[in-house]
């Protein structure tokens, strides 16, 4: 769904219609429509860029894969941890240690596939600076 003012002041409340109209008949076969925001990946890694040693948290809330399109950015550690448990949604945050920064870096590749899945629709990406509030890389619209 793609965020247009001029014909619905606020697109979360048309995903909320769908995702609830949608959930009441695929609940029947344990099946669920989640409609979560996308971004584009250079948001996450200039925030990173800009805020070297200031990032305490790094919050990721990940949809369990159900899109050809996005599954293959996910590890298969995680697609297997998904499907063997039946969740979901599923967590991964860092906190860094009390006095210190994570070290947050796109040679790491779990962290990349991370951003890439939560950017292509796979879930919700958060991040935690010293010194401020939580940031939410895309807002729901």
């Amino acid at each position: 769904m793609q965020q247009n003012t001029y014909v619905f002041w606020n697109t979360q409340v048309v995903i909320n219609i769908l995702e609830s109209n949608l959930n009441k008949k695929l609940n029947a076969y344990q099946l669920s429509a989640v409609f979560e925001p996308m971004f584009e990946e250079r948001v996450f890694w200039d925030i990173v860029k800009n805020n070297k040693n200031r990032i305490l948290v790094v919050d990721f809330e990940l949809v369990t894969p159900n899109l050809a399109n996005i599954s293959s950015s996910l590890s298969e550690e995680l697609k297997v941890l998904q499907k063997s448990t039946n969740t979901q949604k599923t967590n991964v945050k860092l906190h860094s240690d009390k006095g210190s920064a994570l070290e947050i870096s796109s040679e790491n590749s779990l962290i990349k596939d991370l951003v890439s899945y939560t950017a292509r629709g796979g879930g919700i990406l958060g991040v935690k600076l010293e010194d401020t509030k939580n940031i939410s890389i895309q807002e729901k619209t």
